[in-house]
């Protein structure tokens, strides 16, 4: 294992390294930091070497609040969010374990779906709890035109085989 760098008086951003914590993150050690605005944080060296913690969230909380930072949906919770994010995860990440059942045999998602806000508007209104995505085409994409929501037996029916 490597020599630990000292990173006390170090600034990363806003934030000024104060001391060093007996805790670790993920093997790497967790620092006392203060942020420009006075709130002390806890940050792991690896954070604040790579630049992926600039501040205690100041930052952040002043870019929503000038509008310079916006959510784009505020939906991110929604059952729906999770339904378009896994559609996707099916469709464009060879990493997925269903992408040999989709994307890898050329299943589509349509330009306009790849924007979560598109996806709420075709198909929000009629979302009920406990429905699945289906197409109704199994060897068609997802588009407005191919998909409704079914129960489960109805989408186990409609295999592509």
């Amino acid at each position: 294992m490597g020599k630990l760098k000292d990173l006390t008086g170090k600034s990363f951003g806003r934030l000024s390294v104060i001391k060093e914590t007996k805790r670790r993150n993920r093997g790497s050690v967790v620092w006392v930091c203060r942020c420009v605005c006075g709130h002390n944080v806890f940050v792991s060296s690896l954070n604040l070497m790579s630049g992926s913690t600039k501040s205690c969230g100041c930052i952040r909380k002043e870019l929503l609040k000038s509008g310079r930072l916006r959510r784009t949906h505020g939906h991110r919770k929604h059952p729906l969010y999770w339904v378009w994010s896994t559609m996707k995860a099916r469709c464009l990440n060879i990493k997925n374990h269903k992408y040999l059942r989709y994307g890898a045999r050329g299943i589509t998602i349509s330009k306009e779906w790849m924007k979560f806000e598109c996806f709420y508007r075709d198909m929000g209104h009629s979302y009920k709890s406990g429905l699945q995505l289906d197409r109704v085409d199994n060897n068609s994409g997802y588009c407005k035109s191919n998909c409704r929501w079914t129960t489960s037996l109805v989408n186990n029916n409609n295999r592509y085989y």
